[in-house]
């Protein structure tokens, strides 16, 4: 019987207010959790504490300690490679940095979901593509807020 090694990594304020990955280091396989989903859009907790930037910062943080051979199993969906966490990650990234952009030039709610909706592929499901765009639209208001603190 092989002995396997088990890290549990602690990401406050990702998916929710405590989430926890697991890596199984010897071979090389991280559970997610709900941090990282193949269905598309992710429900985010904000009511607990959940946040899109740490959400990225999350699965930046997956992504520097993985190679092409390591493997993830995701809060939903089949076991994946880096190549789809980096795809799930540059999809949350750019959904928050147009947020960000039109927020910055003090568009209305509902002009930054259409444009930003415009820009998604139709297909992406998951959370309904309007909600999770108002809700990331909530955070950065947030977000910023604090950092002019």
């Amino acid at each position: 019987m092989k002995e396997e090694t088990i890290e549990l990594v602690y990401f406050k304020n990702a998916h929710t207010d405590g989430d926890a990955i697991v890596h199984f280091k010897k071979a090389d396989i991280y559970h997610t959790g709900d941090i990282f989903v193949t269905y598309g859009l992710p429900v985010i907790d904000e009511d607990t504490g959940g946040n899109i930037y740490a959400m990225i910062e999350a699965i930046d943080t997956l992504l520097a300690h993985a190679d092409d051979k390591t493997r993830f199993i995701p809060g939903h969906g089949p076991l994946c490679s880096k190549k789809e966490v980096q795809a799930y990650r540059n999809l949350l990234a750019s959904i928050r940095d147009q947020v960000v952009l039109s927020s910055r030039k003090e568009k209305a709610l509902k002009e930054i979901i259409k444009e930003t909706k415009a820009k998604l592929d139709p297909k992406i499901g998951g959370i309904n593509q309007e909600k999770f765009i108002a809700q990331v639209y909530r955070m950065v208001k947030n977000h910023e807020k604090l950092s002019t603190k």
